[in-house]
């Protein structure tokens, strides 16, 4: 990748020293790693980013070379929703990756209610979004629950203390209980 920046960044090396354009060159590579490890690619995507990448007529700079890597594109992405909810609506579908069904709960539903091209442009912010989630280690494939599913009823109070009051001890209990309850009921 670097290689490929060294035609547009020799120009501001001319007439530099040799160890200052090294360490130019360094900066800059340093740089520019950084800002792609943040990302969280793997080899396989980055060699796939690197071959789009000599396809091209411009250098990509990083968040261009990550849009590079993925394996989808917004163009794709849009499609996929699209068909989701015209043609397939309704019907069994299966979406090509947990990020694009991820996207498609959260803005999906704009589809209809959005130009093509604002629609394509909230597609992309939400893509960056769950891109920098994933980048900081969120697992995408197991979506979170909004609410605890609660499959036992919980235990009364005197059961999680362990204690078994004598039945004259618990009527007495209840009536102060039902005292207290008449008396904020009264005021």
């Amino acid at each position: 990748m670097f290689a490929m920046y060294w035609p547009a960044f020799s120009n501001r090396t001319t007439g530099k020293s040799a160890d200052e354009t090294e360490l130019l060159t360094g900066n800059m590579a340093i740089e520019y790693a950084k800002q792609l490890t943040g990302f969280g690619l793997v080899r396989p995507e980055i060699l796939s980013g690197l071959e789009k990448a000599k396809q091209r007529t411009f250098t990509p700079n990083p968040v261009e070379f990550r849009d590079l890597c993925l394996p989808w594109s917004l163009d794709a992405i849009v499609s996929e929703i699209t068909d989701r909810r015209g043609r397939f609506k309704g019907e069994a579908f299966e979406w090509s990756h947990a990020l694009v069904e991820q996207i498609n709960m959260r803005v999906g539903f704009q589809l209809y209610q959005l130009s093509a091209e604002r629609f394509r442009t909230i597609v992309k912010r939400d893509l960056d979004y769950w891109l920098q989630q994933i980048a900081t280690g969120y697992d995408i494939s197991k979506p979170k629950a909004a609410l605890e599913i609660i499959t036992e009823q919980p235990k009364s109070l005197v059961e999680q203390v362990g204690y078994t009051p004598k039945i004259f001890a618990a009527k007495a209990m209840m009536d102060r209980m039902n005292r207290i309850r008449n008396k904020r009921h009264v005021s």
